[in-house]
């Protein structure tokens, strides 16, 4: 039988109910009742619906529970439930509360239909977690299968935002003083907003250089991190100020008051420092930056100085390496590639050669169909000169190379292509970070080799002087479409920097550091679903009389239509309804006028509309 005891304020029921030979022990719980008569009906209840279930089978039980019924034993069981989920469990019982268990797959449809118009996969999938873990807990408590919520789509990689050197400082330097030392501490030490509010004097060892982190964090776990130099300097400068305390919250609000815990906010996603925040974006002309954006900021550049991703896991306190990013091989080609600093290093623009010829590579000239069909031709050049085509009859042993692989049917187009992309990818990047023009770039000294060596291969592959121009805008568009994109550009980042130290490396070191920012399955397929998506480009700008390109700090490129655009603002004719598109990078915009729009062999026309 089953009996009840009151615990604290609220009646809870335990005990066991027999059937012939089946017995059912229902483990202690809460009835969610604080007066004695209503647990009784509550427990009289539940003892004939188990009676029920051991003579006709669970599947009765399923169908007499509620999800308001799972989701009540769900918030009294031991522990709690944090506000946020509460809230979500709320709002799942207004509109799916009355739906059996058997029927929440059902419920939950009707959920999404009335309530998730609009809203983010993320949040949605935030709702289903909260629905799923109610009716796992009911299914372990009652003993039966919980029915499964599937996703009605997978989420796509987690956004990745990072600041350059300049803008960290300027952003940093933009907060109000009392929230600065949170954004150093956010910045350098890879923290949780949440972990960095609830930071204590105690916590700060100064002997041992570190501070220690609750175990009140995202994934319950404990940590000791060493402390950036920055930080200390920042904590000690608070440390004198506030007379050397042994305890208390190390960050304070502007009137000398501990922040609110943004775990008791009875809505999801809140932060005492959110304004505060985007006032200092303001100030500092920064956009599309988060508070928790400082958190992938640190990890972004720890990967990029070499660190490997264990000690960013432990530091940051991710559960585990999947939690970062997945371990994947990236494809078998990239161990070819030998990477070293180019001779004209001292020529960069900044001093640094930061990537344009960092990323000088250095392996197969031909791709692999090319080399098998030229394999006796070029071991016979190799045997007899010692050489495989080096020095003034270098023209002729390509051109012979080629011909070899053209009869053979290899596709000399598309090789062609990739040897551009290659080519251009070192000038789009050096733009990028010179802030110049591609135009200017890849006219000048920094990419002279690279201009040399495409040459070269067309005229081993005997292209046509206007396909040489005409693919080289194309790869131009295609490599700035794909830095636009933060992971990418993260990747490109961190090969340059981890180059910068050592000074050359191996594919396999190039492919290690990739696959700590994309994993191999985004990889995959991402230059041929880039290339399908700029002849997408090209095609819905061809059919375009006005075409414009929009940048996050407001400046709009006209691709197309630059003088129907004059005209419209001189009144000569009615407005047309614009093509727009979004961009990170400036210079996507340029490449694309180049390429599709109304550019020549210069940029001289485009301004800003």
């Amino acid at each position: 039988m089953l009996t009840l005891r009151k615990r604290g304020r609220f009646w809870h029921v335990r005990g066991s109910i027999r059937v012939g030979k089946e017995t059912r022990t229902v483990q202690e719980h809460s009835t969610g009742c604080d007066r004695k008569e209503n647990a009784e009906a509550y427990q009289s209840r539940l003892e004939g619906e188990l009676r029920h279930e051991l003579l006709y089978g669970v599947g009765k039980r399923t169908e007499r529970m509620t999800v308001a019924d799972a989701g009540l034993r769900y918030v009294n069981r031991p522990g709690g439930v944090k506000s946020y989920d509460l809230w979500r469990l709320d709002q799942l019982n207004e509109i799916m509360g009355d739906y059996s268990i058997r029927r929440a797959a059902e419920g939950w449809s009707e959920f999404k239909r009335t309530r998730c118009a609009g809203l983010a996969p993320a949040t949605v999938e935030r709702f289903r977690a909260v629905l799923q873990a109610v009716l796992n807990y009911a299914a372990a408590e009652e003993q039966f299968e919980a029915p499964k919520i599937r996703r009605t789509e997978r989420l796509k990689k987690k956004r990745i935002r990072f600041l350059p050197k300049d803008q960290q400082e300027l952003l940093i330097s933009s907060y109000a003083r009392h929230v600065m030392p949170i954004a150093v501490a956010l910045c350098f030490q890879g923290l949780r907003v949440g972990e960095a509010l609830r930071l204590d004097w105690v916590h700060v060892d100064w002997g041992a250089n570190s501070l220690f982190i609750l175990p009140e964090t995202k994934n319950g776990e404990a940590r000791t991190v060493t402390m950036h130099p920055r930080v200390r300097k920042e904590l000690h400068r608070l440390y004198v100020e506030r007379g050397r305390p042994k305890v208390g919250r190390v960050f304070q609000n502007r009137v000398g008051k501990p922040y609110a815990d943004p775990r008791k906010y009875r809505l999801p996603g809140g932060s005492p420092i959110k304004k505060p925040h985007a006032t200092a974006c303001k100030r500092a002309g920064i956009t599309d930056f988060r508070i928790h954006d400082w958190r992938h900021h640190w990890a972004c550049w720890c990967v990029m100085s070499g660190i490997d991703l264990e000690t960013i896991r432990q530091e940051g306190g991710w559960k585990s390496l999947r939690m970062m990013s997945p371990k994947y091989s990236i494809n078998e080609a990239v161990k070819y590639i030998d990477m070293g600093t180019g001779e004209s290093l001292h020529q960069s623009v900044d001093g640094k050669m930061m990537l344009r010829s960092q990323a000088v590579t250095f392996g197969p000239i031909f791709s692999r169909d090319i080399n098998a069909a030229s394999q006796q031709f070029r071991e016979a050049c190799l045997s007899e000169y010692k050489t495989t085509g080096a020095g003034p009859e270098e023209h002729l042993f390509r051109r012979k190379v080629v011909e070899l692989g053209r009869a053979a049917g290899a596709d000399i187009g598309k090789w062609f292509r990739a040897r551009v992309f290659d080519a251009v990818s070192g000038s789009i990047a050096e733009a990028i970070v010179s802030n110049r023009s591609f135009h200017d770039v890849w006219n000048g000294y920094e990419a002279e080799s690279d201009g040399r060596g495409v040459l070269q291969d067309a005229a081993a592959a005997d292209l046509a002087a206007k396909e040489v121009v005409a693919t080289m805008k194309r790869m131009a568009v295609v490599s700035a479409y794909l830095m636009d994109k933060p992971d990418v550009w993260a990747a490109v980042l961190a090969l340059a920097n981890k180059l910068s130290a050592v000074g050359r490396m191996d594919g396999t070191t190039a492919a290690a550091i990739i696959a700590g920012i994309i994993p191999e399955t985004d990889l995959a397929g991402m230059f041929g679903d880039s290339l399908e998506r700029i002849t997408e480009l090209e095609r819905e700008i061809s059919v375009n009389r006005l075409v414009i390109v929009k940048t996050p700090d407001g400046l709009k490129d006209v691709t197309k239509g630059k003088e129907l655009l004059q005209k419209i603002k001189d009144g000569d004719i009615d407005g047309i309804e614009a093509l727009q598109y979004e961009c990170t990078l400036p210079i996507f915009a340029e490449v694309l006028w180049g390429a599709f729009g109304d550019g020549n062999a210069s940029r001289e026309g485009a301004s800003a509309a």
